[in-house]
């Protein structure tokens, strides 16, 4: 990716905010943009485009577990457009994360299922997780103050 490209994630990234779980908290396009900048650094960055224009994108980073020195994947956001979503490009940059993933050398690739759509869509990407051998190792709790 590009450094240009960080403002193609960042125009996904707000569609992805408000379609989201997160959509009652401040979106911070600055602390989008320094993720991403970090993501392109250091980490995973990928976006997908169709006829020039960004349709999906993912971010993510390798962290040492809390407990541990060894290191696992964590992927921050994989979004794609509704009209995208039934195409095989998510699917081909979850191959390109899992990939990277490996060449780091983790032990383990941590993906989230945390939208605030259509509980389908959810249900859909699990399946597509545990085909690519995923599986659900629990469920998020949320309480908001």
């Amino acid at each position: 990716m590009r450094v240009s490209d960080a403002d193609k994630l960042l125009s996904l990234g707000r569609e992805m905010h408000k379609t989201s779980a997160y959509s009652f908290i401040l979106l911070d396009e600055n602390q989008v943009l320094a993720t991403i900048a970090r993501c392109m650094k250091n980490g995973f960055a990928w976006a997908g485009e169709k006829d020039g224009v960004v349709v999906a994108g993912m971010i993510g980073e390798v962290t040492d577990y809390w407990f541990s020195k060894e290191r696992m994947a964590m992927e921050y956001a994989l979004f794609a457009t509704r009209e995208c979503r039934n195409t095989r490009l998510p699917f081909r940059l979850l191959k390109k994360y899992i990939q990277w993933a490996k060449e780091q050398k983790v032990r383990e690739i941590m993906l989230g299922a945390s939208r605030g759509f259509d509980e389908s869509d959810t249900d859909k990407y699990g399946r597509v997780l545990e085909r690519l051998g995923f599986h659900n190792a629990g469920t998020f709790f949320k309480m908001r103050i």
